[in-house]
């Protein structure tokens, strides 16, 4: 029977317990702040991206009367300069009473009082309270003792299933018996997993109960694993393990499935790689046409289903640490063109017991690479590799994988060997999707992180890899111009035409032009633009000499807009100018 709260009777420390820890309960990630002189004002708090998001409790349960209202504007002052002490955002803040608002409360006084805020303020009054607590009556019985009758027929209902036996030194007198503890029910879980494993020799059980369905992992002689959940219930998962490697042979499972998929999905083939090399697949009743699996498993659990999941895996996973391997890419004529050191996860055996396979990835976690061996017949491996984002990570370290990217194509062939040492494997042709062009964008990544890497010696700020998929690429060839100016300080080179837009500070007075070509000089300040984003990371200017153009000038707002063409030569250098030159204050 669900039993309303009287919170007109309640002393005002009971009145904080059990909102705080209603809210808590709603709220996973908020906490309780313990009273204190400097509490700022606030009872529960959660901290979000956005900013604090405050309750502030009060046990005021009738009509609030001036004091009152003076006790909740003084916490409203206080938790804005607390925050603001601290550096902090409030993101909102909500005045809890076990009171429903008036008219003139919340129209009048709580609006006035909050109207200068910069953040949501709420009044959670009696019915928000009353929900939370016909959602939580643990709570009210824990801290109120509300349906203590239910919760005691509920224990003994318990201890008669479990044989449960209750601590003698916690008896409470008049009559009132101890409510469960956790303490109490380590007995009879003891003797309930005891039971469950007593007499089955080839697999044993373990059993938990949780709040929310969490992916068991793998772990050693795991055989397989069930989860029960009801809705919004508990999840009971049972995992089953072999008492030992024969297990499977001599007590095996039956397992038969009749499952059916769309032509779009591309589950099938992943279906078919986890029976035969053990990568892991989750195949779902909504991802198919039909779904009918049949499982004869130990333990009663198994059963026939028509809609649900299954998750396939190894049936056996190599227990030896993780192990390195290199890979090498040759050209035509078998010299090596990169190589790269990946570590590679503990090898696994499909559930047909005809292949292998193998994960790993470099050790910048941007290049990943699959083994698929197959044991029957001529021993053949297949390899494929995928790209994780380059966005974010610094240059030198990705330098090397996307360097070993840009020459993964079908005109290589691929080596596998020890990380050090001599090779002894003979190499095979790569053979990889045709319609992929990740070596094509691999080589732009390449341009750009060697680029960049030259970049990042003239600056003490720590450079990244852009989002190539929005650097144009009048962005990466710039960035590829200023690495070589710098590299090179100096360097000549025929033109054909140019577009700049030369700062005005460069160039105070506007910019002379006709129809007769003549020598000109430019100063660029050197600043890196990628993914549409603008840089000046201290690296100077850059002088242009054209030893003869025609130019055409338009006035901005802050630049000139120039285009220039050549005139009677196409002859141009350009210089790395470290610091101010005086020379930079000529006009052009």
């Amino acid at each position: 029977m669900l039993m309303l709260v009287p919170w007109t009777t309640l002393e005002p420390l009971q009145t904080e317990n059990v909102v705080a820890v209603m809210l808590c309960r709603e709220h996973p990630r908020a906490v309780r702040i313990r009273p204190s002189q400097g509490d700022g004002g606030i009872d529960v708090v959660e901290v979000t991206e956005d900013g604090w998001v405050v309750y502030q409790i009060k046990y005021f349960a009738t009509n609030l009367d001036a004091s009152q209202k003076n006790q909740v504007a003084d916490s409203y002052n206080k938790v804005q300069a607390y925050a603001a002490s601290q550096g902090a955002r409030i993101a909102a803040w909500h005045l809890v009473v076990p009171l429903d608002a008036t008219k003139e409360n919340r129209f009048a006084w709580f609006r006035t009082l909050t109207q200068g805020s910069d953040f949501p303020c709420e009044w959670m009054g009696l019915a928000q309270l009353n929900g939370l607590a016909a959602k939580y009556q643990d709570v009210i019985d824990y801290f109120l003792g509300n349906g203590l009758e239910r919760v005691l027929t509920l224990q003994q209902q318990l201890f008669d299933l479990m044989g449960l036996q209750k601590s003698t030194d916690r008896a409470l007198d008049e009559g009132r018996p101890a409510l469960l503890q956790a303490a109490d029910a380590i007995g009879g879980l003891e003797g309930l997993y005891q039971a469950l494993n007593a007499h089955d020799p080839f697999y044993r059980y373990s059993f938990s109960v949780d709040q929310d369905r969490t992916m068991p992992q793998g772990e050693p002689m795991l055989v397989f694993a069930s989860q029960t959940q009801d809705g919004d219930g508990p999840c009971i998962t049972f995992r089953v393990f072999a008492r030992y490697e024969q297990a499977l042979r001599d007590h095996e499972l039956g397992i038969k499935w009749a499952v059916s998929f769309s032509e779009d999905r591309p589950v099938p083939q992943a279906f078919h790689e986890a029976l035969t090399y053990g990568t892991p697949v989750t195949v779902s009743s909504t991802e198919t046409a039909s779904f009918n699996c049949t499982l004869d498993l130990p333990g009663g659990l198994g059963g026939q289903f028509s809609e649900g999941t299954v998750r396939l895996g190894p049936a056996w996973q190599d227990e030896a640490p993780s192990r390195k391997m290199r890979l090498q890419l040759l050209d035509e004529a078998g010299q090596v063109l990169e190589s790269l050191i990946f570590e590679m996860e503990p090898t696994r055996r499909g559930l047909s017991g005809k292949g292998l396979s193998a994960f790993g990835r470099d050790a910048s976690g941007v290049l990943e690479v699959q083994t698929l061996t197959v044991l029957e017949g001529k021993r053949q491996t297949t390899m494929r590799f995928s790209c994780n984002p380059l966005e974010g990570l610094p240059p030198d370290e990705v330098l090397p994988v996307v360097r070993f990217m840009a020459r993964l194509h079908t005109a290589h062939s691929i080596c596998a060997a020890a990380p050090y040492g001599p090779v002894h494997n003979k190499p095979m042709p790569f053979q990889g999707d045709p319609n992929s062009d990740m070596h094509v964008m691999a080589a732009r990544a390449a341009a750009v992180a060697q680029a960049l890497s030259v970049v990042q010696e003239y600056t003490t700020e720590q450079l990244v890899m852009p989002d190539l998929l929005q650097t144009t690429l009048v962005e990466a060839a710039r960035l590829q111009w200023i690495a070589r100016l710098l590299r090179e300080t100096t360097f000549s080179y025929q033109w054909s035409r140019a577009e700049m837009a030369l700062p005005k500070e460069a160039s105070p007075v506007p910019v002379t032009q006709g129809d007769v070509p003549e020598r000109r000089t430019f100063y660029l300040p050197l600043t890196v633009a990628l993914a549409g984003q603008e840089r000046d990371l201290g690296l100077g200017t850059e002088r242009i000499d054209f030893s003869s153009a025609l130019v055409e000038a338009m006035e901005g707002e802050d630049a000139w807009q120039l285009k220039c063409r050549p005139g009677d030569s196409a002859e141009g250098t350009s210089t790395h100018v470290p610091v101010a030159d005086p020379d930079c204050a000529q006009h052009a």
